[in-house]
C-alpha cells in the first residue's frame, strides 16, 4: 500500500496525445445533480452503495499530504449517503473482508470494525463464511449465503445470522438480493460444499420473484472477467470470464444488478445488466441511482446512473477537485500548482474530519 501511485499509473496511461487534458472528478462525486435523484411520472429512485474486497485495510494510505481510504473515511463518506437519501438507500457489502494470511483474532477485528456501518445486505464469500459463524446471534445485520450447503444433511446452510437471500422495500421499491460464492480452494471448507452459480441463482430467483422481489440484485463473488481499459471506453466482460458465462445460462431478465468482486474497475452495462465493481482495498465507495418504472413494473437503465467509483479522500487537489494522482503527466500538473488542496465534498457535503 505504500507505493499508492503505482495503483494508478497502471490505470490511466492511456493519456498519450501532445496536449494534456487535466481531467477533473475522475473518481470524486462533489456535487449531487439533482436531476439524477428526480423522480419523474410513475418512477421511483433508489441509491445503491457498496464496498468490496476490502481485504483488511482499515488505515488507508496518506498520499501527497492527503489521506486516502480506511474506514475512518469510509464511515465518513457512508453517512452523507444516509443523511442525503435516507429511506431510498441500500448499503452492501461485497467482496473479502480481509487478506488470507491474517488471523482468526485479526479477522473477527476486522468484521466486528465493519459491522459498525450497519450494511443492509453483507455479502459472504467463502473467505468470510466461518468468522461470520461464530457472531450467530449476536449481530442483527442481514448475511446472505445462497449456495454453501451442509454435507451431513444436504441443505443450504442458513443458520442465524445466515438467510439465503433477502427482500428489502425501498422508496416503495422490493428489491431482492442473491449472494452467491465460489469454493476456496486454498483452505477448503470441510463439512460444506458449493452449489453451481446458476442453479443457485435460478433458485434463489424464482423464490424471490414469487413474493413479489420487483428487482433482482445479485452479488457474486466470482472474478467478473470483466474491466474498462480506461474511462473513455464502455465495460468489456470477456465471453470467457464468470459473468458473461453466467448470463447466457440464464433465462433473460433474470438479474439486473451484479455486484462483483476483483482488482480491476469494472463497472458499466452489459447486455442489460448493471455492473459494479472497483479495485477496493477500503479506497472506493460504489454508487448508483436506480430508477424504477412503476407502470411498467421494471428497472429502466436509462434512467439509471452509475457513477465511477468514489476514491475516497480527505481532501482534494484543489487543481482537479478530487485526490486521483493518476499518471506521471497529471503527477506533474499537479506539482505545477503547488499541490494545493481544499476540503474534500460528496454530494454536495463535506466530508468529515478524521480524530488522530
Amino acid at each position: 500500500m505504500k507505493n499508492f501511485v503505482c495503483l494508478f499509473v497502471a490505470f490511466f496511461s492511456l493519456l498519450s496525445c501532445s496536449h494534456y487534458h487535466l481531467e477533473k472528478r475522475v473518481f470524486s462525486i462533489p456535487e449531487l445533480d439533482q436531476e439524477i435523484v428526480k423522480e419523474g411520472k410513475d418512477q421511483k429512485k433508489i441509491i445503491l452503495a457498496s464496498i468490496n474486497d476490502f481485504n483488511g485495510q482499515v488505515y488507508g494510505v496518506e498520499s501527497l499530504g492527503i489521506q486516502i481510504g480506511g474506514l475512518d473515511l469510509l464511515q465518513g463518506y457512508v453517512s452523507i449517503l444516509k443523511e442525503s437519501f435516507n429511506d431510498q438507500l441500500v448499503l452492501l457489502k461485497t467482496g473479502h473482508d480481509f487478506l488470507p494470511a491474517s488471523s482468526a483474532s485479526r479477522q473477527q477485528s476486522i468484521i466486528q470494525r465493519l459491522l459498525t456501518l450497519n450494511f443492509d445486505i453483507y455479502g459472504v464469500s467463502s473467505k468470510e463464511f466461518i468468522p461470520v459463524q461464530a457472531l450467530k446471534s449476536s449481530t442483527h445485520l442481514t448475511f446472505i449465503n445462497s449456495n454453501i450447503y451442509t454435507i451431513a444433511n444436504s441443505e443450504l446452510y442458513d443458520q442465524p445470522p445466515f438467510v439465503s437471500h433477502k427482500i428489502l422495500e425501498r422508496n416503495g421499491v422490493r428489491l431482492g438480493f442473491i449472494s452467491i460464492a465460489p469454493p476456496n480452494h486454498g483452505e477448503p471448507l470441510t463439512g460444506y460444499y458449493f452449489e453451481e452459480a446458476v442453479a443457485a441463482v435460478l433458485r434463489a430467483r424464482t423464490h424471490l420473484r414469487r413474493n413479489q422481489a420487483e428487482v433482482i440484485v445479485l452479488i457474486s463473488h466470482f472474478p467478473s472477467g470483466c474491466h474498462r481499459p480506461d474511462l473513455a471506453k464502455p465495460l468489456e466482460c470477456l465471453a470467457t470470464g464468470h459473468l458473461d458465462k453466467l448470463i447466457e445460462r440464464l433465462p433473460p431478465q433474470s438479474l439486473d444488478v451484479v455486484f462483483t468482486t476483483g482488482q480491476h474497475h469494472a463497472y458499466g452495462r452489459w447486455k442489460d445488466l448493471m455492473v459494479v465493481t472497483s479495485p477496493g482495498n477500503g479506497l472506493y465507495l460504489n454508487t448508483l441511482v436506480l430508477a424504477y418504472d412503476t407502470r411498467n413494473k421494471k428497472l429502466d437503465l436509462a434512467q439509471s446512473t452509475l457513477f465511477p467509483p468514489t476514491l475516497l479522500c480527505q481532501s482534494f487537489f484543489q487543481m482537479t477537485d478530487d485526490c486521483f494522482i493518476g499518471d506521471e503527466r497529471r503527477l506533474n500538473e499537479l506539482h505545477k500548482d503547488k499541490l494545493k488542496t481544499v476540503p474534500a465534498r460528496f454530494f454536495d457535503k463535506a466530508i468529515p474530519t478524521i480524530n488522530k
